[in-house]
């Protein structure tokens, strides 16, 4: 009887654990549209631009990192959103943080008639303040009060987009986020200004392009960036923990010498 009892239970928790992970909604990543394994593209003009979306959680952001030389650090994020007073309303934020590691933040949300665009090149401006394309990469311009930033990411190795870009959560696809590398691999240069001082700045940088449909708390629970820079490679790593009602977790990684993507 008690072999039997084992058994029985033994059965029943496979059953018990196929049926669960026949109800996990399934996660696709970065894909080709043909849904073969996602390959290394190069940007277009396309993939650089503006997607805006109707749904009140879509958001969409260009983040850049500088790590200069000199010791400061500069974070900048503009962003284009649904859930603000009204849609596609935009906005940016940066940050500096100096050598003794004080940190001065400076955040500015706009109307949507105040994003200026073009459509025969990427070029994002509010106000006096641009993100936008160059024959070598992208420059960018920021000021505020007596704080500001005046820099150049000059590509050494080009941008990149793996499959269609998209990681999609759910049968139907009703969540994704998509992401670019528009500079995966850049030198910096330029100037920070802080309390009226221009301070003169070179090092590497990063950047990307996301963009969120819906809710990220419907299908992620943790999302970890890392980002490790040497005079000969790059690697760029994210690691993604999804809520329990999906199918997996996942992480993926890009790996650059100082001319192109290695894989």
């Amino acid at each position: 009887m008690k072999t039997k009892f084992v058994w029985r239970g033994a059965a029943l928790l496979l059953v018990t654990l196929l049926v669960s992970a026949a109800d996990k909604k399934p996660v696709r990543l970065f894909l080709e549209k043909d849904g073969s394994p996602g390959r290394v593209h190069p940007l277009t003009l396309r993939d650089h631009q503006l997607h805006p979306m109707k749904g009140f959680f879509y958001n969409e952001s260009y983040f850049l990192i500088a790590i200069t030389d000199q010791g400061y650090y500069g974070y900048v994020t503009f962003l284009v959103s649904n859930t603000g007073i009204e849609s596609n309303q935009p906005g940016f934020s940066f940050t500096i943080v100096t050598p003794d590691r004080v940190r001065h933040v400076k955040d500015l949300d706009f109307r949507a008639a105040d994003l200026k665009t073009e459509r025969d090149r990427f070029e994002f401006r509010l106000a006096g303040n641009y993100l936008r394309q160059t024959a070598e990469g992208f420059e960018l311009k920021l000021a505020v009060e007596d704080m500001g930033m005046e820099l150049s990411f000059k590509n050494t190795v080009p941008g990149l987009v793996l499959g269609d870009g998209r990681a999609v959560f759910g049968a139907e696809g009703e969540h994704f986020f998509y992401i670019n590398y528009p500079c995966p691999r850049p030198a910096v240069s330029g100037t920070f200004t802080l309390k009226g001082e221009t301070i003169p700045v070179s090092g590497w940088g990063y950047m990307d392009h996301s963009i969120f449909n819906s809710n990220p708390a419907e299908f992620q629970e943790v999302w970890h960036n890392f980002k490790f820079h040497s005079p000969t490679h790059t690697v760029l790593i994210s690691s993604f923990t999804t809520p329990p009602a999906y199918e997996k977790d996942f992480g993926h990684a890009v790996l650059t010498d100082d001319k192109k993507v290695l894989c």
